[in-house]
């Protein structure tokens, strides 16, 4: 009975000890592994103004004088671009920077607004407003009404140069089925005595000029441009935007600067 009862006790006091005993911390959670990162690919609006325009044209000069400001406010959402025609060439001076295809892609423009309308200056945004490219008013009005709506496409562009090539990598994502993308080499700046033609004696001065154009369907994909000879690379960019060939409204764009090897 003795034993018993020791035995007894014995288990009491082991139990008493174990309820005094600080408990045990539990063991700590391992972190979670960190999350891949989510990139999220927002179309911001864009206002792609064109201006079609010519040395040879003496109404021109204003219109470029205002692609210029347009240009020196360095707005990521503005991209004006100035093609320049060569119907303008005959007067007796040819424009430096003039191509057949510029004239055709304005013929296009006309053709679109059913107005049949050939013209210099001519400015058009975002592919659905026309006006004299001179009128400051409004230009400012059409480009804040672009800016005010919503791209539906996103257009992530980069180029790499060796020597006069510029290899072009573009992706374009959420287009309008059917979508082409405009890809344009452009100078950045560039001035230009004028000794013949309606504007002899003048040294012009323009921004962004449409200097290599090229048009594919909106997808991924590589292209290649070529950069003029004289023109340094830092002087070039390459502005890309989307249009619906049914509306020619432009939907998407990006601009990327180049730089020399």
């Amino acid at each position: 009975m003795k034993i018993a009862a020791l035995l007894v006790l014995a288990s009491f006091a082991l139990v008493a000890a174990l309820l005094i005993l600080p408990s045990a911390a539990p063991e700590a959670a391992a972190p979670s592994p960190p999350s891949e990162p989510v990139t999220l690919h927002i179309a911001e609006p864009v206002a792609i103004v064109e201006l079609f325009t010519s040395e040879g044209c003496s109404s021109c000069p204003p219109a470029d004088r205002l692609l210029l400001d347009l240009a020196e406010r360095d707005d990521p959402r503005l991209l004006p671009l100035a093609f320049h025609v060569d119907y303008w060439n005959r007067l007796g001076w040819r424009d430096p920077f003039s191509d057949a295809a510029y004239s055709q892609r304005q013929r296009t423009y006309a053709r679109s607004f059913e107005s049949g309308r050939v013209y210099t200056p001519q400015m058009v945004v975002n592919g659905q407003r026309e006006f004299v490219g001179s009128r400051r008013q409004e230009a400012e009005q059409a480009i804040q009404q672009a800016l005010a709506q919503p791209a539906r496409a996103t257009v992530e562009v980069s180029a790499r140069v060796k020597g006069q090539t510029v290899s072009v990598d573009y992706a374009v994502t959420d287009a309008p089925a059917g979508a082409l993308l405009n890809l344009a080499l452009v100078q950045q700046r560039a001035e230009q005595a004028v000794p013949r033609g309606e504007n002899a004696g003048r040294t012009l001065r323009h921004a962004n000029v449409v200097r290599a154009f090229e048009t594919v369907q909106a997808g991924e994909g590589t292209r290649a441009l070529t950069l003029p000879q004289g023109l340094p690379a830092e002087n070039a960019s390459v502005v890309a935007y989307v249009q619906d060939p049914g509306t020619m409204q432009v939907v998407g764009a990006s601009r990327v600067r180049l730089l020399a090897e």
